[in-house]
């Protein structure tokens, strides 16, 4: 595996999804991990009953966590060092339609208003899409199996 790109994953504190109250964050390059962060954020807004349930995370503990503002100057660089991975739901809608287990690629993704699906090896750079050989070499097909992943900082 060649290239840089980067995986994140967020916590939110209510169901309007425009803040987090956690992210995890590892840069991958040439298959190797060379950063990783975890982190929870002081998301500056209220936490809802049911989000505190879901992550085990509550305002008291993002209470003296670092804002996104003052963790992007960490995290920014990190993001940009190469493409993200990720997967944007449409809406909290789009997430509660899940059904079963919970696997990757398997909700409704956002489009925005240029018609760009934010779905797994799709990215955007200051210079617009991006559409390169990272982009060939991580695309995947909706998986039709679970899989495992360890993933060490999950439900701390």
């Amino acid at each position: 595996m060649s290239g840089t790109f980067a995986v994140f994953d967020v916590e939110t504190p209510n169901a309007s999804n425009s803040r987090m109250s956690a992210i995890g964050l590892t840069v991958v390059e040439d298959g190797r991990i060379v950063d990783e962060l975890f982190t929870l954020v002081n998301p500056e807004t209220y936490f809802h009953p049911f989000n505190v349930a879901l992550t085990g995370i509550t305002p008291e503990m993002a209470e003296r966590a670092p804002t996104f503002d003052q963790l992007w100057e960490t995290i920014g660089p990190m993001m940009s060092s190469g493409l993200l991975v990720a997967q944007m739901p449409a809406s909290m809608e789009a997430v509660e339609a899940q059904t079963g287990e919970d696997l990757p690629r398997d909700l409704e993704c956002y489009v925005d208003a240029d018609g760009n699906v934010y779905d797994f090896a799709y990215g955007l750079n200051w210079s617009g899409k991006i559409d390169d050989q990272r982009v060939k070499t991580y695309s995947a097909a909706p998986l039709t199996e679970c899989q495992t992943i360890d993933f060490k900082y999950a439900n701390q």
